[in-house]
């Protein structure tokens, strides 16, 4: 199956909650690309809408970078309980 490659973004992340799962695109890396699922991006979407307004803008910026994404991705599954994709 092919998905749609977008620029990683927390506006993409919100997208895949009711679009269906990505292809994140970072433009550091190329062409390589990294598939985001629902339950994965809602994880992500959870801990951000918890953050204060700086920590949002911090967590933003770590999702333009494959390694800091997946960084937050951990942050995410570790701190958030009874995560149900929409």
């Amino acid at each position: 199956m092919s998905y749609p490659q977008r620029l990683a973004s927390i506006d993409t992340v919100r997208a895949v909650l009711t679009e269906g799962p990505i292809r994140l695109r970072f433009p550091e890396t190329g062409r390589k690309t990294m598939l985001l699922d629902s339950l994965t991006a809602s994880a992500i979407v959870a801990v951000y809408d918890g953050l204060s307004t700086e920590n949002q803008a911090k967590l933003a910026e770590m999702l333009k970078s494959p390694a800091k994404f997946m960084r937050v991705v951990d942050f995410a599954f570790k701190h958030v309980k009874g995560v149900v994709a929409s």
